[in-house]
């Protein structure tokens, strides 16, 4: 009875923000950077640095959610963890929302893995206008006579012909013999990533996504509050 419960709460939690910014300083960079994400403008790094200070303060009040409310490190970290895993497995990524079963889409909206994978994965993506070869290789690039150069400009998007080989090239005196060589079609990392492997994901809701993971932070350290008050195991 040292401090007041309410009090204790919240500095419990506040205390660990100083770890997380030494965190996000030494982590964000290298993992941003060294991956080669999104650099055409300062907003996806912005965000990106943004979320992931929420996630780990998420992920740290969801730990001092446990500690209070189970009575042993080892039945708490186990919690945690199948806790984790469960609200993962329904983000979006692994199961596409119209591949849920009805009784498990309130799961798809209520895992802070859905809002998170959103918000990092739309800003990244959105308006990213890089080729990508499907389902392998290098976009095709022809050395073409400048009238048929016009041709292509002129009928087909961007001026090229949308293939891929294993090398990039084609030998237009062996054309039968390059065929060998096609290994995909060219997409758009946007249409690929937003369009086809996360079609439930919306650029609009990037703010939202944020949103929702500080109501789960908030929402925790309530969680944690009444289980200090209640059935709190921490002990001197």
């Amino acid at each position: 009875n040292m401090y007041s419960v309410w009090a204790f709460n919240w500095a419990e939690g506040l205390v660990e923000v100083p770890w997380i910014i030494v965190q996000l300083v030494a982590t964000v960079p290298l993992i941003y950077f060294v991956t080669n994400l999104n650099t055409e403008s300062w907003f996806p790094f912005a965000y990106f640095t943004l979320c992931m200070f929420l996630i780990l303060l998420l992920m740290t009040s969801l730990g001092l959610f446990a500690a209070s409310l189970f009575p042993d490190p080892l039945a708490a970290q186990l919690a945690s963890i199948g806790a984790l895993i469960t609200l993962m497995v329904f983000c979006g990524i692994l199961v596409p929302l119209q591949n849920l079963p009805k009784p498990y889409v309130p799961m798809y909206y209520t895992s802070f893995f859905k809002y998170s994978s959103e918000g990092l994965m739309t800003t990244q993506f959105h308006g990213l206008d890089n080729i990508i070869c499907l389902p392998g290789g290098k976009p095709l690039h022809l050395d073409l006579p400048k009238w048929m150069d016009k041709i292509l400009h002129r009928y087909l998007p961007n001026g090229t012909i949308p293939f891929c080989t294993k090398t990039g090239g084609f030998d237009m005196e062996h054309p039968f013999k390059s065929l060998k060589e096609f290994s995909g079609v060219q997409v758009h990392a946007e249409d690929f990533v937003l369009g086809h492997f996360a079609k439930d994901y919306d650029y609009d809701n990037r703010w939202l996504d944020l949103g929702v993971l500080l109501a789960w932070v908030v929402g925790l350290r309530i969680a944690t509050f009444v289980t200090m008050y209640l059935v709190n195991h921490q002990r001197r």
